[in-house]
């Protein structure tokens, strides 16, 4: 892996500072988040939305420091698990049009899975209490592996973790699995369904599926860093993640999900609710969605993390704000902090 240039100090924000009133709040973010690169704590891209309106989109430092190419508006990042968000909605698309039931048993659509899945639903898979055993420890141990490679490891699984429904667990298999499950009902594959019912529908221009192994990379993907070097391990499965996107197209998404061009109604209230155990308690989790209530407020969306990408999407519904941020240099960015302090400046 290659090491990380030090890069100068550069701001490739789409925002004219000059002339503007120094506490608007284009000005105000923009100096927030120039702080935060000034310490080497960011290098990626910001997006702030409220009621309709993009109120902030900046992009600081570089896609490839060591050929001095800057961020901009075309930069794409891996969003890691922000990626669920679109596997759950492609398996709720398959729902509303009635080629699968979300209550349905898993093994009822993948047939030669053992008997375990039967008592796992696709439910189940969607809001991570379904008890499967996790194939790896954590991405690093899923480098070069393929969805075929987990659909061998779920097919020898006699038993579950812990009974299904019964608990919260994180799990990127159940994701995968999702994927394989798209893969297998759609009538296409995983790739071409998310790209054509949902990144086609939306607008998103400049979003795609991983590709296939050996099969090159986009021009627009940023390089990644870890520890300040270049992070280039292949992982090939898709499902919990492998969707690329840039900033402008997850806002495109953003506006036509909850104008309810995606889904109807009663099925975005579904996947937006907090998912309850079978003992009561309520998880902090929807269909493929995070689901956060605190202070009279319900905060939806998911983060992301994998190789130096960092990435958040969040929605605040009651305020109608979206913070975008993606990120290429791994856990230097605080990402939970930046989110913290855009949220405050935005809701003066």
């Amino acid at each position: 892996m290659k090491k990380l240039i030090p890069a100068v100090m550069f701001i490739g924000s789409v925002l004219t500072l000059c002339g503007q009133n120094p506490d608007s709040l284009q000005v105000r973010l923009d100096n927030l988040i120039q702080g935060y690169y000034n310490e080497g704590r960011f290098n990626g891209t910001i997006l702030v939305a409220s009621r309709d309106e993009i109120k902030y989109h900046g992009s600081f430092g570089y896609s490839d420091p060591e050929k001095k190419v800057l961020l901009n508006d075309s930069s794409v990042y891996c969003l890691a698990s922000v990626s669920k968000v679109f596997t759950g909605t492609a398996i709720m698309l398959l729902a509303k049009d009635g080629v699968l039931n979300i209550d349905d048993p898993v093994n009822k659509h993948l047939k030669s899975l053992p008997e375990l899945f039967s008592r796992i639903t696709i439910r189940h898979l969607l809001s991570h209490n379904s008890g499967i055993r996790e194939m790896s420890p954590d991405w690093k141990s899923q480098i070069g592996i393929s969805n075929t490679e987990v659909y061998n490891y779920l097919i020898d699984q006699e038993s579950p973790e812990f009974a299904p429904g019964s608990k919260y667990r994180y799990s990127n298999t159940g994701f995968n699995l999702l994927a394989i499950m798209i893969d297998s009902v759609s009538g296409t594959s995983y790739r071409d369904f998310v790209e054509r019912r949902i990144f086609q529908h939306c607008g998103m221009t400049e979003s795609f599926v991983r590709p296939e192994k050996n099969s090159g990379a986009h021009e627009h993907v940023v390089k990644s860093y870890v520890n300040g070097q270049q992070a280039d391990w292949p992982l090939f499965t898709y499902g919990p993640g492998g969707i690329y996107c840039t900033a402008q197209d997850i806002y495109r998404w953003d506006r036509s999900f909850f104008s309810g061009e995606v889904l109807d109604q009663d099925k975005m209230h579904l996947v937006l609710e907090r998912v309850k155990n079978d003992n009561g308690a309520y998880n902090n989790y929807g269909l493929g969605w995070g689901v956060f209530v605190s202070g009279g407020m319900t905060s939806v969306g998911h983060t992301g993390g994998m190789f130096g990408f960092r990435t958040l999407y969040e929605r605040i519904l009651e305020k109608d704000i979206t913070i975008i941020i993606l990120t290429n240099i791994g856990d230097a960015t605080p990402l939970m902090e930046i989110r913290t302090r855009i949220l405050q400046l935005v809701s003066k």
